[in-house]
């Protein structure tokens, strides 16, 4: 669990937007290993944090998914979500309001959604099926003449 999923803590390699890479895994911990924080305790950056993870309750590899998610809804709309409020403001919204998202294909807007759920047990529930989901949406190119 990475614990720390936001635009910073991704790199393009080579600046090729279709090699992303997350860095930065000082928050990182095995799912399994309840050793390292205490109940309660909240790491990460709030505005990417997942409403399991700012409540304070147990929260696993589907909290970096709804990372993710904020981070993708950043990319779409080049603005993170309340960026003037304070942490404590961040917190009370994220916990009790829906994340707002642009004017996207239903499709795509049924995936973030998805990614964003309050509910850890509705979110996507693996990486790759939010991949495989994404994979879906990709327009198909036609081949070229003479290929």
């Amino acid at each position: 669990v990475h614990r720390d999923v936001k635009p910073s803590n991704i790199v393009l390699r080579d600046g090729a937007p279709s090699q992303p890479v997350l860095i930065d895994f000082g928050l990182s911990k095995l799912s399994f290993d309840r050793s390292l924080t205490g109940a309660g305790v909240v790491l990460g950056t709030t505005a990417y944090l997942a409403p399991e993870v700012l409540a304070g309750s147990e929260h696993d590899h589907r909290s970096d998914l709804y990372a993710l998610g904020m981070v993708a809804r950043f990319a779409l709309t080049g603005v993170g979500l309340w960026p003037d409020a304070d942490p404590s403001t961040i917190i009370r919204r994220q916990l009790s309001q829906e994340i707002p998202l642009p004017d996207l294909p239903a499709p795509l807007e049924a995936a973030l959604r998805k990614l964003l759920t309050p509910d850890p047990a509705r979110r996507y529930q693996r990486g790759e099926d939010l991949a495989a989901d994404l994979r879906r949406l990709q327009p198909v190119a036609a081949p070229t003449k003479g290929a």
